[in-house]
């Protein structure tokens, strides 16, 4: 073990940094590499894109300039014929229709009269009539004839448009369109963005640091005039930044952990493995040699004394630790058997409380003060001891006085009698037991032995036998049946989930909680007077101190 700390750690660290450097490595190329194919192709669909522009633009213009031509002819040849020219007019909207249809733009062309001021859509507007109002009322305006034929940038109601308008003899034929529907975005890399600039802005390219950083190149118009120019913008590598970072941090985190195996390894080779091979080999040495034969000077002596020293300061603290550990896995079990023990003892019959509140409301109403005022004080005194923390440990008799405030108690709420009677030995009686251990047995057997004939008897009984205190307790109810004793009897039962059996359930478990297999309970048919369920219970003494 310690060859292979010694000789291979600097091997394997160092095997391990190039692994790390060459993945990282790879992982910068690989990511270039598809980031420059990127780019290529975000180019190539801008300049494609561009050239079906720019030929949708000229095609614009020239046939503009060539109807603008007819439109003045045809008014020419004969201003009286009205039906003549409406007529030449309906072939030209359906010429700008089937140019409107060639592109997939929303290219809107009109005529205007500039004498009369009469604007005409050439194909129908689909756009909101708030947006294209603004922007036909700035194409009726004043006119710059330097501007005839030139595709130029315009902003009109909040909103940017192109426009290209051809001027003849009073008329103005022309078409303009939306920056945002000029501008058909390629949707195959959502990185690429395209921009409408003034011609002043134009510059060769913006470059960055990509995909760190974005970058940019600006583009003329060469097929028609226009006085803008187009400037894409290739945005950085949002995902590709996000991974390179990442990356950056999962190798530093790496050589974090390196670092603390290296000091790991060196603490493990400097504090036990070299302790322990110095105290081998001189084990070896006197167990190799004679007393005739072997001598060490002073100085080998020492550090023979040393090393077994250091060796059994070494075992000494491993042997502390594992106590310290011990004891903490010992009390984290103990708290969560009193987190057991307390969420079982929360489960005392909530129904019982209800039927006492109703049962004083029912007094009140019928009966004298005398009996409410004996009956608070039994509640009182029932709900006092109930309140028991569910590790508390109680005298016997005072069990046995809880027993006769629930029998008195139940009496009142059935109206029934119900007779309980007791015979245990006054140094039992002094005896610590488990706090509402027997309660839920009585509880048990009224509620059960309720339809008995001539009431319900209860009877309890118990003493010291061999170092235990032994309980038996008897009821004159119908029993239980004798699968579920044979279950008990043989620890095969299990709680049931429907919530039938809950203190028969509670007191099993608090006293295997609390005694572990020491207790025994033992349940069976009683073939005497009683002629119910016979409980067996036998508890060790003095088991609390014990425990402690």
């Amino acid at each position: 073990m310690q060859r292979f700390f010694a000789g291979k750690l600097k091997t394997l660290v160092l095997i391990s940094i190039l692994v790390q450097a060459a993945g990282l490595c790879l992982f910068l190329l690989s990511f270039n590499q598809q980031q420059k194919v990127s780019r290529e192709a975000a180019e190539r669909n801008f300049q494609t894109g561009t050239r079906i522009l720019e030929n949708e633009m000229s095609w614009c213009a020239d046939c503009l300039e060539d109807l603008t031509t007819k439109l003045v002819k045809y008014i020419s040849y004969d201003l009286h014929n009205d039906i003549e020219r409406i007529h030449r007019l309906g072939e030209m909207r359906e010429y700008f229709y089937m140019l409107r249809n060639i592109s997939e733009r929303e290219y809107n062309f009109f005529l205007l009269n500039e004498e009369d001021g009469l604007y005409l859509n050439l194909t129908s507007v689909t756009i909101q009539f708030a947006i294209s109002q603004p922007i036909q009322e700035q194409l009726k305006g004043s006119f710059d004839d330097t501007l005839s034929g030139v595709w130029t940038l315009q902003e009109a109601g909040g909103h940017s448009f192109v426009s290209c308008v051809h001027r003849r003899g009073g008329f103005r034929m022309g078409v303009w369109i939306l920056t945002e529907d000029f501008l058909r975005e390629n949707k195959e890399n959502d990185d690429l963005r395209i921009a409408l600039l003034p011609e002043t802005e134009f510059s060769a390219r913006h470059e960055g640091l990509y995909p760190f950083t974005s970058e940019s190149s600006d583009h003329r118009i060469s097929t028609c005039k226009a006085n803008f120019i187009l400037r894409a913008t290739i945005s950085k590598d949002n995902g590709y930044v996000l991974l390179f970072v990442l990356e950056l941090i999962l190798l530093i985190l790496w050589m974090q952990v390196l670092a603390l195996l290296i000091f790991a390894v060196f603490r493990v080779h400097r504090d036990l493995l070299i302790p322990m091979r110095n105290l081998s080999s001189t084990l070896k040495k006197y167990r190799a040699a004679s007393p005739e034969t072997f001598a060490v000077s002073d100085d080998e002596d020492e550090n023979v004394r040393e090393t077994i020293d250091d060796a059994y300061t070494i075992l000494h603290e491993m042997e502390h630790n594992v106590n310290d550990l011990s004891t903490q896995l010992y009390e984290k079990e103990i708290e969560n058997q009193k987190v057991q023990l307390n969420f079982r003892n929360l489960q005392i019959r909530p129904h019982f409380i209800i039927n006492c509140f109703a049962m004083l409301s029912g007094m009140a109403q019928v009966s004298g003060n005398k009996e409410i005022k004996d009956t608070v004080i039994e509640l009182s005194e029932y709900f006092r001891y109930i309140l028991h923390d569910s590790m508390d440990m109680v005298t016997l008799n005072e069990e046995i006085g809880h027993i006769h405030t629930l029998v008195e108690i139940r009496s009142r709420i059935r109206g029934c009698r119900i007779e309980f009677s007791e015979d245990v030995s006054d140094e039992a009686k002094g005896e610590k037991v488990p706090a509402l251990l027997l309660g839920s047995l009585a509880e048990n057997s009224i509620r059960y032995s309720a339809n008995s004939e001539g009431g319900i008897r209860i009877r309890l009984s118990g003493g010291k036998e061999d170092e235990r205190l032994v309980i038996t307790f008897v009821d004159n109810g119908p029993g239980i049946q004798q699968e579920l004793m044979d279950e008990i009897n043989n620890s095969a039962w299990e709680r049931e989930s429907n919530g039938h059996h809950i203190g028969i359930s509670n007191m099993l478990e608090r006293l295997k909680l609390i005694y572990g297999g020491r207790a025994e309970v033992r349940f069976a048919r009683d073939d005497g007077d009683y002629g119910g369920t016979r409980v067996w219970i036998a508890i060790p003494l003095n088991a609390d101190e014990e425990d402690n």
